[in-house]
């Protein structure tokens, strides 16, 4: 167990209403190159430094972002940037 690499997983949920979650993930995922899309459970993001993932909550209109990395900081880097994105979309910017 020592062997294997230390990592570090942080995670929020971000308010959305049902009416836009399908039409908030689909944008999410042309935000980003699609090589580094896997959307076989929810959307995982490919970062060089780790992942982000998120999925919709089936009990409540919100998303649920998680994000790891090697460390704290750069688990944190990765959420605030996807939550930033998410954040974007849900409110139309982008």
């Amino acid at each position: 167990i020592e062997q294997l690499p230390k990592v570090n997983v942080q995670n929020q949920n971000i308010k959305c209403p049902w009416e836009k979650m399908g039409a908030v993930l689909r944008k999410l995922t042309k935000k980003f190159d699609a090589s580094r899309i896997d959307t076989h459970d929810g959307i995982r993001i490919q970062y060089d430094n780790g992942w982000c993932l998120v999925l919709p909550d089936s009990r409540a209109p919100r998303l649920i972002v998680s994000a790891e990395s090697t460390s704290s900081e750069e688990s944190k880097k990765l959420l605030e940037h996807c939550k930033n994105n998410l954040e974007e979309i849900i409110r139309g910017e982008k």
